[in-house]
């Protein structure tokens, strides 16, 4: 977070020939050289040029030096390091803009933290420690938005540290809640607006409809309408469909390409998250969750196979191409017959 507000302050202040403030990594590398013992991290400190790439791109080298802050307990005075730029920062920054009510520090991307099939729960553990563990390096004398996780949202830390709970960003509803598959148009016509903002809609399609049947697909996913629209333009050219392309001709694009999608979610679902999809897709609530299914709602909601709506209150549902595909379906129905 200092380095992202030494970067600010790089474009916005040192360029302006303003000295006033020491460099962050200037107080970094003294630090380093001056108060922790280093002498087991074998690379050494790299110069102060050298400092900050050597954090980004050499693992050894930052996992060496977070071993040797730990043992020695030197985190604290790390962080009170950052503080004392952080207030000398604003200080500033306030300064240059007289007439501003505050400052927003955005820490992007915290959401997007995920491992692999070796690691996948210590880095889920470590996310929580951040934000559990860490809190308390977390507060800053900015306004700071954090962006985390969506299964952050039902981990029980609301008790252990001064945050409010996360606020979960929801999808556009295109359809109403309550297990109706009733279509809510403003939805739709805002995802239809979303299209605009990206192709020239009425010079490749005649009509909306068939657009609007991979909006319902998506339930609202941007992402993923996206991938299908730009899926199902390659196959209009492949197949030099006349433009503005007529409903007959696009239809049987469509329903492939939402087949296709339909079929990639239908293989990433394992045997243990079926029962917890059934779940949700009846009762569209997460409330009834163990504490051993957090890791389980962690890999649907990395995955989007559930997503997130609000009318009042948040719900939740089953994205439409999971909950249309063939092996949640064939869960779905037999639960009905018995």
């Amino acid at each position: 977070m200092a380095a992202g507000v030494d970067s600010y302050l790089e474009n916005e202040v040192y360029g302006a020939g303003e000295n006033q403030i020491r460099r962050f990594w200037d107080r970094l590398y003294n630090f380093l050289n001056s108060e922790v013992n280093l002498d087991h991290v074998r690379t050494g400190i790299p110069n102060m040029g050298e400092l900050q790439a050597s954090l980004k791109k050499n693992a050894g080298f930052k996992q060496a030096l977070d071993e040797a802050l730990q043992q020695q307990g030197r985190i604290s005075e790390l962080a009170q390091k950052c503080l004392e730029f952080f207030d000398e920062a604003l200080a500033v920054i306030n300064r240059r803009n007289s007439g501003c009510e505050g400052v927003v520090l955005i820490m992007d991307s915290f959401e997007k933290l995920r491992g692999d099939m070796r690691n996948a729960q210590e880095v889920r553990e470590s996310a929580e420690h951040v934000f559990i563990r860490d809190a308390d390096f977390l507060r800053l004398p900015f306004n700071v938005i954090y962006t985390v996780p969506p299964w952050m949202a039902f981990v029980e830390f609301g008790a252990s540290t001064e945050f409010d709970r996360p606020h979960t960003l929801p999808m556009c509803k295109v359809h109403e809640g309550n297990n109706s598959r009733e279509e809510y148009e403003d939805g739709i016509k805002a995802m239809l607006g979303l299209l605009d903002k990206r192709l020239q809609r009425e010079e490749l399609f005649a009509t909306s409809r068939q657009l609007r049947e991979l909006i319902k697909a998506s339930g609202g996913y941007p992402r993923d309408l996206l991938r299908m629209v730009r899926e199902l333009l390659v196959r209009m050219r492949l197949r030099q469909v006349p433009l503005p392309a007529s409903d007959e001709d696009v239809a049987p694009l469509v329903s492939a390409v939402i087949e296709e999608t339909a079929n990639l979610y239908d293989q990433a679902i394992t045997d243990e998250s079926l029962d917890l999809l059934k779940r949700i897709a009846t009762q569209q609530d997460l409330h009834q969750h163990s504490r051993e299914e957090i890791h389980r709602l962690a890999d649907l909601f990395d995955h989007h196979f559930i997503l997130s709506y609000r009318n009042g209150r948040q719900w939740f549902d089953v994205h439409p191409l999971v909950r249309n595909g063939r092996r949640l379906q064939r869960a779905l129905d037999t639960d009905a017959e018995h």
